[in-house]
């Protein structure tokens, strides 16, 4: 006769263990030690078994009648109910270890270049595999990742949870810097890519790997590619724009000239910014920086190539004249907010983009003769000349 769940839960642990029996096979097993544990006894081809339903009052007795039949349906079926469990477990094994499901979570990104796909995958290998990698992902817990994490965090190898900004100058020594840029006596090239990087504020790499065939002179526009030719011999040369999309540059007039001075130097090769030694290979990545150091410049704490971009970034926001989407399109940032990116992924705001380009030239000049603010430049000079038209809100309008 089956029994009432408080029979259950007041069983009391004996000096033996016991059984109290619910009915069609099943019986709750009480250990001297209390634990209560819910079993089900059956008989397939001719044996005697015994099938383990799970520990009360985890599984209640609802919980464990319904488990009860489940298994005398399989024995209906012809199917012995734990060899089916034992098989279940196997495959779950298999197809769910945390190294399965990292890998083919990894294998199915397709927005990482192919040197950070490596790193994260390494990252996994040296880190989280030894220790979790045949565990069943289902059976891990928050508290099972706190081991390795501490190992790695113990090893030095974390990052700061506070993020290290490039250095950049403040904006009021935007005339030193171009004084000092100005008065550089170094190696052409080497001037031409320090002022190119200040005026177009674009990364090291889509500089330094930049060929001829990505400048369109009539329309005055750069075009950074997702990828580029690898160049062999060189690290890291089939990078083009970070973002992994075509990355739109223009070049106001200032920036055109300096491009046509490079032409005339050592337009003959396919790359831009040659190396030294080899017109085949591309300048140092410390190139600018270098530059910096010999006009004075701490490039860790003062100022680095890099910085330029900050300094560009936070002089257009200070004019108060672009949109903020055209700043970010420019500094070729990802937009974080998933929901905003999919309605402004295709905005280009390329003709809000050609004229704050063409403003930022015409402020770092003006700046030669006087410091003046981003802000106050806005107020006093309306474009340098450009035709263009304030709205009511006081932004630029084309």
């Amino acid at each position: 006769m089956a029994l009432t769940d408080i029979k259950f839960r007041t069983a009391k642990p004996m000096d033996k263990q016991y059984k109290l029996t619910d009915g069609n096979g099943m019986h709750l097993l009480v250990h001297p030690n209390g634990s209560k544990y819910w079993r089900l006894q059956y008989r397939f081809d001719g044996k005697q078994k015994m099938l383990a339903l799970g520990v009360y009052p985890e599984i209640t007795l609802a919980d464990a009648r319904s488990r009860r039949d489940e298994a005398r349906k399989l024995l209906a079926n012809g199917v012995d109910p734990g060899d089916k469990k034992k098989s279940d477990k196997v495959e779950q094994r298999k197809a769910h270890t945390f190294k399965e499901v990292a890998i083919e979570w990894h294998s199915t990104n397709k927005k990482w270049s192919e040197d950070h796909a490596h790193r994260v995958l390494k990252s996994l290998e040296d880190n989280l595999f030894a220790e979790l990698g045949e565990r069943n992902i289902t059976e891990l817990k928050t508290r099972d990742l706190l081991a390795p994490i501490k190992a790695v965090e113990m090893s030095g190898a974390v990052a700061s949870g506070n993020r290290q900004h490039r250095p950049a100058l403040e904006l009021k020594r935007i005339p030193e810097l171009l004084e000092k840029i100005d008065g550089y006596t170094g190696r052409p090239l080497t001037c031409w890519a320090t002022e190119l990087t200040l005026l177009i504020f674009i990364r090291s790499s889509e500089l330094r790997f930049a060929r001829w065939s990505e400048i369109d002179f009539k329309t005055s526009m750069w075009t950074i590619p997702p990828e580029r030719e690898p160049i062999l011999g060189v690290k890291h040369s089939h990078r083009g724009s970070k973002m992994r999309t075509p990355h739109l540059v223009p070049l106001s007039k200032q920036a055109l000239a300096i491009l046509k001075q490079i032409k005339q130097f050592c337009g003959e090769h396919e790359l831009i910014f040659i190396g030294d030694h080899d017109p085949r290979k591309p300048m140092s990545e410390n190139t600018v920086n270098s530059a910096l150091r010999v006009m004075g410049y701490d490039t860790k704490a003062e100022v680095c190539g890099h910085g330029f971009r900050t300094m560009a970034c936070s002089s257009l926001i200070e004019s108060g004249l672009w949109s903020k989407d055209a700043v970010e399109r420019q500094m070729s940032h990802m937009e974080r907010n998933s929901v905003r990116a999919a309605y402004i992924h295709k905005a280009e705001h390329l003709d809000e983009r050609k004229l704050m380009l063409q403003w930022w030239a015409d402020f770092l000049d003006a700046n030669r003769e006087k410091g003046i603010t981003p802000f106050d430049y806005a107020k006093i000079n309306r474009g340098a000349g450009q035709r263009r038209n304030i709205s009511k809100t006081g932004r630029y309008t084309i």
